[in-house]
């Protein structure tokens, strides 16, 4: 069996590149930092645990600078979001983001992908369109990456579009999804 470590990755908690080779070194596989961009400053959806939205949230780190941090650090073990909100960024940022991060961890890189519960975050009318329609939406916008996750050299895409000179493997693209929702998303 093999295990990772999941971590809000916040100013309290060790940084990235230590919790990374604690891990390392304990022989976890993985380590996966999460990515809150926007905090709401009201809640319309219910936070999909119940309660109010736990304060790690507001207090995490960029998961991309956390995990080149941890690329650096480390070797061996593999490196992934948990989750990326696809649809709160440019898919071509984001492609040269992921691309240059999978080529300093070595290909040991895992884009963990999806798009929130909260229609909070979505201010423009089309993009409250619950569950389903946020992860088709996420979906869409991973695809605008898709030959970073289906070409053996995405180096063509990048350097196309991102302007970045070096080859980098096949990334691995996980899709998550919320299990509870409440009824009005």
């Amino acid at each position: 069996m093999k295990l990772g470590i999941f971590s809000f990755n916040t100013e309290y908690t060790l940084p990235a590149d230590e919790l990374a080779r604690e891990c390392e070194a304990r022989g976890f596989e993985s380590l996966w930092l999460p990515e809150h961009t926007h905090i709401p400053a009201s809640r319309e959806s219910q936070y999909p645990g119940g309660g109010e939205l736990p304060e790690e949230y507001a207090h995490m780190s960029d998961p991309f600078i956390g995990l080149a941090a941890a690329a650096a650090a480390t070797k061996t073990l593999k490196l992934g979001t948990g989750i990326s909100l696809v649809t709160e960024h440019d898919p071509i940022v984001q492609a040269k983001q992921v691309a240059s991060l999978d080529r300093i961890s070595n290909g040991r890189f895992i884009f963990g992908v999806g798009a929130g519960s909260s229609n909070a975050l979505y201010p423009q009318p089309q993009m409250i369109l619950g569950r389903q329609g946020r992860q088709g939406h996420a979906k869409d916008r991973v695809g605008q990456r898709e030959q970073v996750e289906t070409h053996q050299h995405a180096r063509l895409f990048l350097a196309h579009h991102a302007r970045c000179p070096h080859e980098i493997g096949r990334i691995r693209i996980i899709f998550a999804s919320v299990l509870h929702l409440d009824a009005s998303a």
